[in-house]
């Protein structure tokens, strides 16, 4: 039996990694259960436990949204499902953390821990798949993630993809629908035994 399968979207803010996963999730949802790992930023913003995102948040914010991911991250662990997908990730919470204009030495030292735990010690059932989503299509703008800091976020996550030594495929087309497939497609190589899997088609 295959093993259970981490995947993950990696990249900066704007870049179309929720509309690509949730997509997937939408394909698979009939054919292959699965626990989908969203992001965590955005309803802490709305329920004002964090003041802001992005170039705009404090240490505290960073800590807090770092904190709910980890939580979340235990969460997704702890669920039955063999397939989990997740649109952020531990690297996401670094690159931000790093690009805060004073981030404490705790908050870095426990966010690249949280990076090293979730990419490198996920145990022997668990394989991971990282998928760096680069800045290819126009900023999808959404009122809360700003596009002036793309481009230093992206720059980040690369880094840190490196100087982890994450193994990491990427993304490069950039239609919507070849998206979803390239996804997919990935799921149905580690899935290979499993028939369920095979039969997933189009929309």
């Amino acid at each position: 039996m295959p093993k259970r399968l981490w995947l993950q979207l990696v990249g900066a803010q704007g870049v179309g990694k929720t509309s690509l996963l949730k997509a997937v999730s939408n394909r698979l949802f009939d054919v292959y259960p699965h626990y989908y790992f969203e992001e965590l930023s955005r309803p802490l913003l709305a329920d004002k436990s964090v003041s802001a995102l992005d170039v705009l948040a404090t240490n505290d914010d960073q800590l807090l949204i770092t904190t709910a991911f980890m939580l979340q991250y235990i969460k997704a662990l702890a669920s039955p499902y063999q397939l989990i997908l997740a649109e952020r990730t531990s690297i996401d919470c670094l690159a931000y953390t790093r690009h805060l204009s004073n981030p404490s030495l705790a908050t870095l030292r426990l966010t690249g821990q949280f990076v090293i735990d979730t990419n490198m010690n996920c145990g022997s059932n668990m394989d991971t798949v990282t998928i760096y989503v680069p800045p290819k299509i126009p900023f999808v703008v959404d009122g809360v993630r700003r596009e002036e800091s793309q481009k230093a976020i992206d720059k980040e996550v690369v880094r840190i993809l490196n100087e982890f030594g994450i193994v990491y495929d990427t993304l490069e087309v950039v239609d919507r629908e070849e998206r979803v497939a390239a996804v997919i497609g990935m799921i149905v190589e580690h899935f290979c035994e499993d028939d369920k899997i095979i039969t997933i088609g189009g929309s």
